[in-house]
């Protein structure tokens, strides 16, 4: 079911009904399950940036206090613009998309 969802996440619930070969309510009732469980942490749209105006793309190094890497990476999964940040070694801390 969730190769199903990863693959295509608007389908319709008859649709991977059918295409797990299992009833509708047994598909509503697995999905209700995962979503529950936070196997599915929620449903998200991704956006071309291109075709939404965003057509330059930035990397922002960073250096942090070392004990608090914790809240700056809570910090930037909050904000939008960022697509992907990773915690790096060497000259900086972090390093943003």
């Amino acid at each position: 079911m969730v190769a199903e969802l990863v693959r295509d996440g608007r389908m319709a619930v008859r649709t991977l009904a059918e295409r797990l070969h299992i009833s509708r309510a047994n598909a509503y009732s697995r999905l209700a399950r995962l979503v529950r469980d936070r196997v599915i942490r929620g449903f998200s749209v991704r956006l071309d940036p291109a075709q939404v105006g965003l057509t330059t793309a930035v990397y922002v190094t960073m250096q942090i206090e070392q004990n608090a890497w914790r809240d700056v990476r809570e910090r930037l999964t909050r904000l939008p613009a960022i697509q992907h940040f990773a915690l790096t070694g060497g000259a900086f801390d972090i390093i943003a998309l």
